[in-house]
């Protein structure tokens, strides 16, 4: 019997968590884990009902109605992969609380970089923002680290092949783990 699992991709804007996400799923399934669904934060802002804004309060409403999706595709036996900047360490930790096989991938990537590589123009635009309850992280608040994230991977200085085929490898170590258990 499998063990639920989640993939808990998360780091600042432009760390590749989108990107990974995707290669993470296509990989799985090329290795026939075709029970897999890949929820990205900005795709899921863009549902109905769910929360347009980005201050805390809203980012904390996301990490909410994220958690239940997530439960509700575990139920139906989904292998389940996140993209989502959930930059306060206690967004991770309810995530972690409420989830099972809840596995945390921290993406490591300086702000200048991600910036560098900021193809929709977020930084640019938080640096000119001045609207105190729209939050960025990297720019205007810190990402807060968590301790322990079960893998980090330094998107900042590796090449995104090289961080897919270590976050594909790690997955599926531990598919082979809840097979066995």
């Amino acid at each position: 019997m499998e063990k639920k699992l989640v993939i808990w991709i998360t780091g600042i804007t432009a760390s590749g968590k989108t990107f990974l996400g995707k290669s993470l799923m296509n990989g799985l399934i090329e290795n026939n884990y075709t029970n897999v669904i890949h929820l990205d934060g900005d795709e899921l802002r863009k549902r109905p009902g769910w929360v347009q804004g980005h201050s805390l309060q809203d980012r904390f409403k996301i990490i909410g109605l994220l958690i239940n999706l997530i439960a509700e595709e575990q139920s139906m036996g989904k292998i389940v992969i996140v993209s989502t900047v959930s930059h306060i360490k206690s967004m991770r930790e309810l995530a972690r609380e409420k989830l099972s096989g809840f596995h945390e991938v921290y993406l490591n990537c300086s702000a200048e970089k991600c910036a560098a590589r900021d193809y929709k123009g977020f930084y640019k635009r938080a640096e000119k923002n001045n609207d105190v309850d729209e939050i960025f992280p990297g720019v205007t608040e810190e990402y807060q680290v968590s301790k322990n994230p079960e893998l980090t991977l330094n998107t900042g200085e590796e090449n995104f092949t090289k961080s897919s085929e270590t976050l594909l490898n790690y997955t599926l170590i531990e598919l082979k783990k809840s097979q066995t258990k």
